[in-house]
């Protein structure tokens, strides 16, 4: 006859509902905290947008699950700073996270950004963005495909997946409420 291991029981700390909403207010995530970004490549010359976009931006706060997306003609310094600068608006970002990007690394350094990146060649390094670079492009395929207009469109369905993944509401909450303070909440929660 076999028994399985006898476990015990976590023990978990009591405390009153003041305490442990004051503890969820001090380690609530604030928009710039972290924020991680990284480059979409389109392949293929009939990849290539109608504005003739070839590359784009992710850009991703995983502390309030913010994403956004740029689209460029070429990823140079320029491009980079620009949806950077785009992506924060007048917020300063505390820690920025990217691959080893010279583009992306200059911008940051441009805009005054504390920069730090990823392992070379190592995507699991910067595993956020990657996912996040990955929900992007299927999310803009299934727009694309479900609209019926043409793959060049691209940019507009990246864009147009980023901002409703972003005014989602879930568990009366959505990244642009975390970001912004204000937007629509469910259940009167402040």
């Amino acid at each position: 006859c076999m028994r399985a291991k006898m476990t015990l029981r976590p023990h978990r700390r009591r405390m009153n509902k003041k305490t442990r909403d004051d503890e969820a207010k001090k380690k609530k995530p604030k928009f710039g905290d972290n924020v991680t970004a990284d480059h979409l490549v389109s392949k293929s010359d009939q990849s290539i947008a109608y504005n003739g976009s070839k590359y784009a931006a992710v850009i991703y706060d995983p502390g309030v699950q913010y994403l956004g997306h740029t689209a460029m003609v070429d990823h140079s310094a320029a491009n980079c700073f620009q949806a950077l600068k785009h992506f924060a608006g007048k917020t300063q970002v505390k820690n920025f996270w990217s691959g080893n990007c010279p583009a992306l690394a200059s911008a940051a350094k441009e805009i005054k950004w504390p920069h730090d990146t990823s392992t070379p060649h190592v995507s699991q390094t910067n595993g956020q963005v990657e996912r996040m670079i990955r929900l992007v492009e299927e999310g803009a395929r299934a727009i694309l495909e479900e609209s019926g207009v043409g793959y060049d469109l691209w940019p507009l369905a990246a864009d147009h997946f980023c901002h409703a993944r972003n005014i989602n509401v879930i568990d009366g909450d959505s990244p642009w409420t975390r970001r912004h303070g204000q937007g629509r909440r469910l259940r009167g929660e402040d």
